[in-house]
């Protein structure tokens, strides 16, 4: 793995991991960024996270899609399902 290629992959499948119609936030934090943000993630099934923010009460998180749809957002021990409308942001928080 190169610095400058694989090296960003690799933190951005810690920060966000996707496959169609699931978005897995945050499933590998290490435990020194209790705090952080993450912009752009391009995610599977043509999601957009446009921001991904996190401390230790709470992550919340702005999201568009290409196309109507339904996802599951999975973080830590909890999920919710989440209907998007083609083109419309969605701003979804998470208490934790």
């Amino acid at each position: 793995m190169d610095i400058s290629g694989g090296m960003p992959a690799v933190i951005m499948k810690m920060l966000v991991a996707s496959e169609p119609g699931v978005i897995r936030l945050l499933p590998a934090l290490p435990e020194v960024w209790p705090a952080g943000e993450i912009q752009g993630v391009s995610c599977r099934g043509q999601v957009t996270i446009n921001s991904l923010q996190w401390n230790e009460d709470q992550v919340n998180l702005s999201l568009v899609s290409a196309i109507d749809q339904s996802i599951t957002l999975q973080l830590f021990d909890k999920s919710r399902n989440v209907d998007l409308k083609a083109g419309e942001t969605e701003d979804i928080g998470f208490a934790l």
